[in-house]
């Protein structure tokens, strides 16, 4: 049996992957220490710049064949700042459901800053969240891009 799907989880030390419900709770976000935000979906924004640190490039992805390999590696260079300057952040990569934007940005994170391959930094996400997924289109350009 695999892992039941959550809001959130802590895929990699002090990185989160979530959803936009978890990310909407500002209670649920300080009980678990999130100091930071990076909004991987166009849609969602910054709801709440007035309690965390929010990743300053507003996302410009959508839910199809829009991969921005530009916002990929800023918003992996803010979540990798983020933990280098502060032993306290943890950073909370959302989108909609947690699935597929927000795995992007996280598998970039560990593919450029803790020099993993794809396949193994896939592997370690899968295994600490349930339906982590990539759409086609995205997973396509991780592949050849990175």
């Amino acid at each position: 049996m695999g892992r039941a799907y959550t809001d959130v989880d802590e895929v990699y030390e002090r990185v989160y992957i979530g959803n936009v419900c978890f990310a909407a709770d500002p209670i649920r976000l300080h009980n678990e220490g999130i100091t930071h935000i990076v909004p991987a979906a166009q849609e969602i924004g910054r709801l709440h710049p007035d309690l965390f640190h929010y990743h300053s490039m507003d996302s410009p992805l959508k839910d199809g064949n829009d991969a921005n390999l530009q916002y990929w590696r800023h918003a992996a260079r803010f979540i990798n700042d983020t933990l280098g300057n502060d032993v306290n952040a943890r950073v909370l990569v959302h989108c909609n459901m947690g699935i597929s934007r927000s795995t992007c940005v996280v598998l970039v994170y560990l593919m450029i800053y803790q020099n993993f391959c794809i396949e193994d930094a896939f592997a370690i996400l899968k295994e600490r969240r349930a339906g982590v997924e990539p759409n086609p289109f995205y997973w396509e350009k991780l592949l050849h891009y990175f």
